[in-house]
């Protein structure tokens, strides 16, 4: 994926995360969205590494195809849920991102995928 994408998306998660720990007030909720922050943080850092000249391609693990399906999960549920509907479109729309993504990694015939089969 190209890391402009990336970039956005980590940032657009980032800010959803910060809107969303302003508004809720259970602690164990807020618990969850901090770690999703994190995580939307430590991607963020990691696409913009990949955008210096310096950086060399990441693989695309299978943990991270398992990531993304859960955040379009997540977002799929969120839209479920959401009486708002500009709100429910929106996160509609991140759901289908993070499949598209997921689906773009599972058929892209990358050598990284191919060692991998290899050594498990």
């Amino acid at each position: 994926m190209a890391s402009d994408t990336r970039i956005f998306i980590a940032k657009k998660n980032i800010e959803h995360y910060k809107k969303l720990l302003a508004v809720v007030f259970d602690p164990s909720a807020s618990r969850v969205i901090e770690q999703l922050l994190r995580e939307a943080e430590a991607e963020l850092g990691a696409a913009e590494a990949e955008e210096s000249p310096a950086a060399t391609r990441t693989p695309i693990y299978p943990d991270q195809v398992r990531r993304w399906r859960l955040k379009a999960e997540e977002y799929r549920a969120t839209a479920d849920i959401s009486q708002n509907e500009a709100a429910r479109d929106h996160y509609l729309r991140l759901a289908m991102t993070y499949e598209q993504l997921a689906d773009g990694a599972e058929r892209k015939p990358d050598a990284d995928k191919i060692a991998l089969k290899k050594i498990g």
